[in-house]
C-alpha cells in the first residue's frame, strides 16, 4: 500500500515561512520599479538651466554682433562658442551702448556716455562716428569709406576680383571704374565664394 504525504508533512514548516518571505520581497520589488516607470526622476537626468533669463536670446553667436546688444535690460554677448544673456537687473544695473567702450553692457543706473565727437579727419565721406557723416558723393561716385570713387577714374585697385563701396558694386573696365547700385535689384554687395570676386547677391547667398 502507498502512503502519501500531506504539503505540510514533506516541507518543513520554516521553510515555508521563508518561501513566503522571499515571495513578498519580489512582490515589493516589482512595486518600486513600477513606481520609478511612473515618473519619478532619475536625478542622473536631471539638467539645471543656470542661464540668465531667455527671453529672446538667441541660439547661435552668429546672430550676435562683436559688440553684444540689448534686449530691454537684458545684455547679449557671445565670448565663447554660446550666446550668453545677463540680466543686468540682477546686479541693479542697465543695459546700455558704452560709446567709449563701443559696446553693450550692463552699467550703472545712473551711467551716462560722453559727448560724440566726430571724427571726419582725413575723410571725405562716410560716418563721422557719432551717427553721421564725414560727406557725400555725388550721383556718379560711392565712398570707399574714406574717398569718394567716381566711375570713369582709373581702376587703381579695383581688379578683377572686383570691390565693393558700401552697397556699390566697383568694377574694372578698360581701365575705368564702372559702378553699379546693387540696392534698386534688392541685393547687397558682397564677395562671393564661388567666383572669388566681389558681386551683387541676394542676402543670405
Amino acid at each position: 500500500m502507498v502512503q502519501t504525504l500531506s504539503f505540510s508533512q514533506t516541507i518543513p514548516l520554516w521553510v515555508t515561512w521563508m518561501l513566503l518571505v522571499s515571495f513578498m520581497s519580489g512582490v515589493m520589488a516589482i512595486g518600486c520599479s513600477d513606481n520609478k516607470a511612473s515618473g519619478f526622476p532619475n536625478l542622473n537626468e536631471v539638467h539645471f538651466d543656470t542661464s540668465a533669463p531667455s527671453s529672446g536670446c538667441p541660439s547661435s553667436c552668429l546672430e550676435v554682433p562683436d559688440v553684444g546688444y540689448c534686449i530691454g535690460n537684458i545684455f547679449v554677448s557671445c565670448p565663447g562658442n554660446a550666446p550668453i544673456c545677463q540680466d543686468c537687473t540682477l546686479t541693479a544695473q542697465v543695459c546700455v551702448h558704452d560709446t567709449v567702450r563701443a559696446t553693450f553692457g550692463c552699467r550703472a543706473k545712473n551711467f551716462q556716455n560722453p559727448p560724440c565727437i566726430p571724427n571726419c579727419k582725413n575723410r571725405a565721406c562716410g560716418p563721422d562716428g557719432c551717427g553721421g557723416s564725414c560727406g557725400f558723393c555725388p550721383e556718379t561716385g560711392a565712398c570707399d569709406g574714406v574717398t569718394c570713387r567716381l566711375a570713369g577714374a582709373p581702376c587703381g585697385d579695383v581688379g578683377q576680383k572686383h570691390a565693393c563701396f558700401g552697397n556699390v558694386w566697383a568694377t574694372c573696365l578698360n581701365d575705368k571704374i564702372q559702378l553699379s547700385d546693387c540696392e534698386p535689384k534688392g541685393q547687397v554687395c558682397s564677395y562671393n565664394a564661388s567666383s572669388e570676386s566681389y558681386t551683387c547677391v541676394f542676402p543670405g547667398q
